[in-house]
């Protein structure tokens, strides 16, 4: 819905939506777009759609996935993180539609050193099948891209942490801000696990993740991307600034045993290919951007 309103802004109305819409609370996200259709995402490769829509596309940007780190349903998350992706990979191929989808830092697990930036080049190792799905779909991309079989545009980004307006129907996957913010203004106290100061992640403003994507795909800029601000900050810190602005109290809870061998301690952008591409297009770091979030305090 944000990159919805991002292409609105600059007078993008002939937009087809393609969601699921089971939770039809989400609705209300959607409900602010401009928007000229809609179809249900199981009906998108059917053929009565394909003959009236393919031909008539200009771009796609590919959000959609079961993002859930905790969902072990691999069948699932397969069949849609990574069978749906390719399918609509495939379809912008073959109609030559430049193509933007949403990977994940999730598939760099804990990375090669600690605490050291993400590089694109650098040995993947997801953590869980939500990471592997995103992996996957990730060196499908990249055997395209290096067999120079293809005419369009196609851009990868891997999401660092993603916060901003529109977080509500997220539940427990939505950013710490969200949540801490929302544990403030109805339980009156914040909970954090145990070592939060030790659990640092690049965040990013929804705001500059929507502006860089739609400048990517007008520069025709092929490849996949790191989009962070290759700045962090622990979740100790994100729960101090709410805590000031609410007068909240932080509460410490134990970390999950079932997420030990499943949880990224570290995640930071290296920016240095995105920063090749688009010099003057780095997103600024989180504490400078939290202005951005409303409807959330000021720092």
């Amino acid at each position: 819905s944000n990159l919805i309103k991002e292409l609105n802004k600059k007078g993008n109305t002939n937009i087809i939506v393609v969601d699921d819409l089971t939770n039809g609370y989400k609705f209300k996200n959607l409900a602010e777009c401009d928007i000229e259709d809609y179809f249900d995402y199981t009906e998108l490769f059917d053929d009565s759609i394909r003959r009236v829509v393919w031909e008539q596309v200009s771009q796609i940007y590919h959000e959609g996935a079961i993002s859930s780190t905790t969902e072990w349903d691999g069948k699932l998350i397969m069949k849609n993180n990574y069978t749906f992706s390719t399918n609509l990979l495939n379809h912008a191929i073959h109609y030559n539609i430049p193509f933007s989808y949403a990977s994940s830092a999730s598939v760099y697990g804990k990375g090669v050193e600690p605490n050291t930036p993400f590089k694109e080049t650098d040995k993947l190792n997801p953590l869980n099948v939500y990471a592997y799905s995103k992996l996957l779909f990730d060196k499908r991309v990249e055997s395209v891209l290096t067999s120079n079989n293809y005419k369009t545009t196609i851009i990868g980004n891997r999401y660092f942490n993603v916060y901003g307006t529109g977080e509500e129907h997220k539940g427990d996957q939505a950013s710490p801000i969200h949540k801490f913010y929302k544990q403030a203004t109805e339980k009156g106290y914040i909970e954090i696990f145990k070592g939060s100061e030790n659990f640092v992640r690049d965040f990013i403003c929804v705001d500059d993740v929507v502006k860089l994507k739609v400048k990517m795909l007008t520069e025709n800029i092929s490849g996949i991307f790191n989009l962070g601000t290759g700045e962090t900050t622990s979740f100790k810190k994100v729960a101090d600034i709410v805590s000031e602005k609410t007068g909240c109290d932080i509460e410490e809870i134990p970390f999950p045993n079932n997420l030990r061998e499943h949880y990224q301690d570290y995640t930071c952008a290296d920016l240095t290919k995105l920063k090749e591409k688009l010099p003057h297009s780095v997103p600024k770091h989180f504490k400078t951007v939290f202005k951005y979030f409303n409807p959330y305090p000021v720092e």
